[in-house]
């Protein structure tokens, strides 16, 4: 089975960052097993398992613009000193239009244990890398006619915290904290600045794993906001016999998604399938295939649990 698993991840891993994929981090239905990328603090988890974890989306935002994503995410817990810690990274990479975006962070968390769970405090400095071409974004707009072009790199730090146990988690984090521009390039500098002007968004998250027989019922709940505008998104998922998982979500920003799954020992596989469901003549729809793998490491001695993250399948 081993050898199935590595043939799978290693296709996966060649084609996926390919394949005409959609939206950014923020429409991820996998974000439940990359919590990390949302707030840094989930590194440290409750086991102790290293995770790798591989995303990418395609779809449709308007009847003529596409957009396609991957993410990359990866974590491992370690002691140092005495003290329970996790590391891990993210990278991803989101095209719509003439827009498009690179971004990486490395993720670091210290815990320390409060009854029978651990809280959980991280930070993950990166960078993020935009550009704009308003050629392209004119063909899909028949209001721009600029040509205009531009880019600029930005340095982000996000922060987070988080109390897990083994059947719970709830955690608050922001995102672009201290965000500062160290280079830019544009011959249109407005416009530029406009499209490109930093978001910085808090998050609420929570989580649960319930026990009903030979099914778990794992609701998940992520409330975003820029203290003008928000979002909340409310993900149900119920997993058979340990290997088989289906379940179905809905944001408040109009959109309801389905979604199927199965894990092989240690290794998980799903599918994920995002649409608008307000009353417009075009209807938004987003492709997800996500997969992931976790692995025993000897940093951090024996699970204190016995059991996996809640936020995994």
């Amino acid at each position: 089975m081993s050898r199935v698993v590595k043939i799978i991840l290693t296709v996966l891993l060649a084609i996926v960052p390919k394949i005409v994929m959609g939206d950014g981090p923020d429409r991820l239905v996998s974000g439940f097993a990359m919590m990390p990328i949302y707030n840094p603090a989930a590194v440290t988890g409750v086991d102790d398992k290293a995770q790798v974890n591989l995303a990418g989306v395609w779809g449709k935002e308007k009847e003529n613009l596409s957009s396609r994503s991957a993410l990359l995410q990866g974590s491992a817990p370690f002691n140092f000193g005495g003290l329970k810690a996790g590391i891990g990274f993210d990278a991803g990479y989101f095209k719509s239009g003439g827009y498009n975006s690179v971004t990486s962070h490395i993720e670091l968390s210290t815990a320390i244990k409060i009854g029978d769970g651990f809280l959980s405090a991280g930070f993950a400095p990166g960078f993020t890398i935009k550009k704009m071409k308003q050629d392209e974004i004119a063909a899909t707009d028949d209001n721009t006619d600029t040509k205009s072009t531009g880019s600029h790199s930005l340095f982000s730090l996000n922060a987070g915290i988080q109390y897990e146990k083994p059947r719970f988690y709830i955690g608050a984090a922001v995102t672009g904290v201290g965000e500062k521009k160290i280079t830019e390039n544009s011959s249109d500098k407005t416009d530029v600045d406009e499209v490109n002007r930093p978001v910085r968004l808090a998050r609420f998250t929570g989580g649960a794993n319930i026990p009903v027989g030979p099914v778990e019922i794992k609701p998940s709940l992520m409330v975003s906001t820029d203290f003008s505008y928000s979002r909340t998104d409310l993900l149900a998922r119920f997993r058979f016999m340990r290997r088989f998982t289906v379940g179905g979500g809905w944001s408040t920003s109009r959109m309801a998604v389905i979604i199927a799954g199965i894990d092989l020992h240690d290794f998980h596989i799903g599918y994920a399938y995002t649409f608008s469901t307000s009353d417009i003549n075009f209807k938004r729809y987003h492709h997800e295939i996500f997969a992931g793998y976790s692995f025993k490491i000897n940093l951090t001695g024996t699970n204190r649990y016995g059991s996996k993250s809640i936020r995994f399948m």
